[in-house]
């Protein structure tokens, strides 16, 4: 969000005085639709970032996605266009429903109903799962695999995608679907990376038209989805914005699903309700971790887990502990045994930090200079 000293909008320059101005839309793909003005994802021009017109297929009710050639698709020009903002570059495809919640499970029921996987496969890549050791950063599915993979959510998907499946499905699928599962199994490989190049995002691109492609071939027409039209468009949203770290909801899905689980009485003042029981929960956290860290008795176990969820001392020393300096911060990145995805929270001691220059924005219709901007 980029906060304004206060401008006059050039489109309306003697309305309301604007002190914040968008710069991203990002939802999943139905509210995506709802925020921005745009037709359902189900309509035969569902798609706002090209003009592919979808025709429906015999049956009448599906729509047909059928076409992956994506130099021949005609890119659209500035719906919803703002003095500052277009909101259809602004909308983003966000790569955690794109890639996790959409592709993986659609394949796997379509792989269930033509028995490419039956019961016994299920249990056998069940024991074979259990012997893997998943990297730290990945979900377990500790018995997901067996039952079928019901009830999954976002980040498990991820770790079946890029941990589980090269290993669990080479045995089990046929050999030109299972080649063809590597694409994209090779794309999200790459657009999940913390740090990504230009060269890295086409090739990962190229992987999720070859995938697209060989879909269309291997499937029948009912199994594409607007989803995997929209494989093709991530390519652009991460070249604006950078790499998928900065902005996947997979945060505010976390966060949304601990506001569903506090309790209020359905009236007025809710968001008041979530906020200050969201507070509670944080400082409860932040007393067990520090008793913990300041005592060895056992004893208040019981009573501490009642408190918080989290109730394990961290493994090493907070980040808040640490003076920052920011050259240290720079170099991280490029340190290829430091795991730095970005969007780490700084300690307080980069807060006094001198703000650069102020830059100027320039207008995207009459190219008019509006005044600095700082960002927040």
């Amino acid at each position: 969000m980029y906060v304004f000293r206060g401008v006059f909008p050039v489109i309306c320059p003697s309305g309301v005085r604007i002190h914040a101005t968008l710069m991203m839309v990002a939802c999943d793909i139905p509210a995506a639709r709802k925020t921005s003005g745009f037709t359902s994802h189900n309509s035969t021009w569902a798609c706002y970032k090209c003009n592919r017109h979808f025709p429906r297929l015999e049956n009448g009710v599906n729509i047909d996605f059928r076409g992956f050639d994506f130099s021949r698709w005609v890119l659209r020009d500035g719906l919803h266009r703002l003095g500052y903002l277009d909101l259809v570059r602004g909308t983003i495809i966000d790569p955690m429903h794109n890639l996790f919640l959409g592709t993986p499970k659609r394949l796997m029921d379509r792989w269930i109903k033509d028995e490419d996987i039956q019961d016994g496969d299920f249990v056998a890549m069940q024991k074979t799962a259990e012997t893997m050791i998943v990297p730290g950063e990945y979900t377990s599915l500790n018995s997901k695999i067996g039952k079928q993979f019901s009830y999954m959510k976002a980040d498990e998907w991820k770790s079946w995608v890029l941990v589980y499946s090269p290993v669990l499905l080479k045995d089990v699928l046929a050999k030109d679907r299972f080649e063809n599962w590597i694409n994209f199994v090779d794309a999200c490989r790459l657009l999940i990376k913390p740090t990504i190049t230009f060269n890295e995002v086409n090739t990962a691109h190229q992987f999720l038209q070859t995938f697209c492609t060989r879909c269309d071939e291997l499937y029948n027409a009912e199994i594409l989805t607007c989803n995997m039209h929209l494989h093709l468009h991530l390519r652009d949203t991460i070249r604006d914005f950078g790499p998928v770290y900065g902005y996947w909801l997979f945060g505010f899905e976390r966060f949304n699903g601990l506001l569903k689980n506090l309790k209020t009485n359905r009236k007025i003042g809710f968001e008041e309700t979530f906020m200050k029981k969201f507070i509670e929960d944080v400082h409860k956290d932040d007393l067990v971790n520090s008793f913990l860290q300041s005592t060895h008795q056992t004893s208040a176990f019981s009573l501490l887990t009642k408190l918080t969820y989290s109730f394990t001392p961290a493994t090493i020393p907070s980040i808040r502990q640490r003076t920052f300096r920011i050259q240290s911060f720079v170099e991280a990145s490029e340190d290829p045994n430091v795991l730095v995805k970005g969007n780490e929270p700084l300690p307080p001691s980069a807060f006094p930090l001198s703000l650069k220059s102020a830059t100027t924005m320039i207008a995207l219709e009459k190219r008019e200079e509006i005044p600095m901007c700082t960002v927040t």
